[in-house]
């Protein structure tokens, strides 16, 4: 994960909310720590310290299409699939496993 670069996408986000009504189905339970901007929070949590890769946060990251929707509504040009994806590596790198396929998670 190129932490400057990610930073600097992170810092991107305005936080306005016009990602949410682009994805194109919303997980039970729905919160908004599962939406774009939250997960957006998360990796800026997660490079700055503040967080973990808990079991939570692998939930709440993988369970991202990465269908690129949030991206073309994003007024700011934050390219959250590759955000997330670069996180979902973190994972990988971690762990060693490929962070993909969210029914086979071993956490």
């Amino acid at each position: 994960m190129d932490t400057q670069e990610t930073k600097a996408m992170v810092d991107r986000c305005n936080k306005c909310g016009l990602c949410i009504p682009s994805l194109p189905r919303l997980p039970a339970g729905f919160d908004e720590a599962a939406s774009p901007r939250g997960r957006v929070q998360l990796v800026k949590n997660f490079l700055e310290g503040n967080v973990s890769l808990s079991k939570r946060a692998k939930e709440i990251i993988l369970t991202c299409l990465l269908c690129e929707s949030c991206v073309v509504n994003c007024p700011s040009g934050v390219r959250q699939d590759h955000l997330f994806a670069d996180f979902r590596d973190e994972l990988v790198k971690q762990y060693g496993w490929n962070g993909r396929n969210v029914c086979s998670t071993p956490f």
